[in-house]
């Protein structure tokens, strides 16, 4: 009867990997967001084509989730550009160039997405692809954790699951890659 009780309760505390979404999506066009702060993009499924799915370019305090962003031949799904306080998460990214590149950004957290085929330089694009970069993130709030990548034979071509050049945290708030 103990070891069923502690077996109960460390399950209750075990946390799974990717996304925990199964609802829904609505169909929306890439979307651009720039200088804005405190919103949410919730349950889109965006087809990038030949763009970035999701732009943001000096945002924050912005939470993109329950959604699918696919289908780009050398875009991204997510691409943040001096951006603070972002989370991306229980997300599908499938198809993509990269899953997410962040540059010069602080507390960026990539959690609990479901991320498919990194396709890179398998359709031609010259630059490499990662499920996510993060290009000199720094400062509190940064976590890439829990997340899925599953990258096909013939239809995926990353370079790296994670990047994290130039990236860093601080002593109280690491940088934290964990559980993927």
């Amino acid at each position: 009867t103990i070891l069923f009780v502690l077996l109960s309760l460390s399950l209750q505390f075990a946390y799974g990997q990717g996304s925990r979404y199964s609802g829904t999506y609505t169909k929306s066009s890439p979307l651009k967001y720039s200088g804005k702060s405190n919103f949410t993009i919730e349950g889109v499924e965006i087809t990038g084509n030949d763009q970035h799915c999701i732009i943001l370019e000096n945002c924050e305090n912005v939470v993109i989730k329950n959604s699918k962003l696919m289908q780009t031949t050398s875009k991204r799904g997510v691409y943040l550009f001096k951006c603070k306080n972002i989370t991306v998460t229980d997300c599908t990214l499938e198809n993509l160039h990269s899953g997410l590149l962040a540059e010069h950004s602080q507390g960026i957290k990539f959690d609990r997405n479901d991320v498919l085929n990194i396709r890179g330089t398998s359709t031609g694009a010259t630059n490499l692809g990662n499920m996510i970069q993060f290009t000199s993130v720094t400062g509190e709030g940064n976590s890439v954790s829990y997340n899925v990548c599953e990258n096909l034979p013939n239809q995926s071509a990353p370079e790296d699951i994670i990047n994290l050049y130039g990236s860093t945290g601080t002593s109280s708030s690491p940088l934290i890659v964990k559980g993927n």
